[in-house]
């Protein structure tokens, strides 16, 4: 019964879509799928920290990772053709970004009295406060050993493959914190949608512009995300305003990306 009225609540949520009903070219995936996800990934960031306000501190490592990761691409792109002075550059603004982070890390989150969170989930949430401390501070030194090493315009293949990995385990360990110190009303939803659609969009799918592979997981990508909706909006859980509002406009994203992967 109750899955019947979750299925009313939204009929999209039934449909399962199969190659026939898929008309998406490698133009349109890039011109307009790729923003979309992208975008998608930062508001599910905003509504996690929206619905955690102890974390509002922590906000700017959004945009921190997202600086990192345009400056990574331009970092590779020059070190291959040996523009050392490129990268030299590339690597200074990440620096600056780093050093931005590790100054945010001084203070850790107040979760005394957050509702819904027991003296075991603070904890678990001080844990890994202090593990994606680590990772990111490990990822400050080796952007400052990676420049001293072009500085000196030395070959350095693998340690710009570090830099990669790091910073991706880096990313993983603050949504990670995200997750852990998300109250127990939401905590289990929010998860499922970062192993179902988050991760693979931001660690699969855009990586490596895989359009085949978004195609694949279409189905699951499109479940994981209307029961997320459902479950924040449907379950007699008191949400703000401003939880509705990002929920809409993560629903109206995907719902875009629909209309472009769709046959009409």
């Amino acid at each position: 019964m109750k899955m019947l009225l979750i299925l009313l609540f939204l009929p999209s949520i039934a449909l399962s879509y199969t190659a026939k009903d898929i008309n998406l070219s490698k133009y349109s995936f890039n011109r307009y799928v790729r923003p979309q996800l992208i975008n998608i990934a930062h508001d599910y960031q905003t509504l996690l920290i929206i619905l955690n306000p102890e974390l509002k501190s922590l906000s700017q490592f959004s945009k921190i990772f997202s600086a990192l990761k345009t400056h990574s691409l331009k970092l590779q792109e020059k070190y291959k053709s040996k523009d050392f002075e490129g990268a030299e550059v590339e690597l200074s603004k990440s620096i600056d970004k780093l050093a931005a982070g590790v100054k945010l890390l001084e203070k850790i989150p107040d979760l005394k009295n957050k509702k819904h969170f027991t003296t075991e989930d603070v904890l678990q949430s001080f844990s890994q406060f202090q593990e994606f401390k680590k990772y990111f501070y490990d990822l400050y030194i080796l952007y400052q050993n990676t420049l001293f090493m072009v500085q000196a315009k030395v070959e350095l293949p693998v340690p710009l493959h570090k830099i990669h990995n790091q910073l991706r385990t880096s990313y993983t360990q603050f949504n990670l914190l995200l997750l852990d110190t998300s109250d127990e009303r939401f905590k289990k939803d929010f998860i499922a949608f970062w192993n179902d659609f988050i991760n693979p969009v931001l660690n699969l799918i855009l990586p490596h512009n895989d359009k085949k592979f978004f195609l694949v997981k279409l189905n699951d990508l499109n479940l994981r995300l209307n029961f997320l909706n459902v479950s924040l909006t449907k379950r007699n859980k008191k949400i703000t305003k401003q939880t509705k509002t990002i929920l809409k406009i993560i629903h109206r994203r995907w719902n875009n990306i629909l209309k472009v992967t769709l046959k009409r």
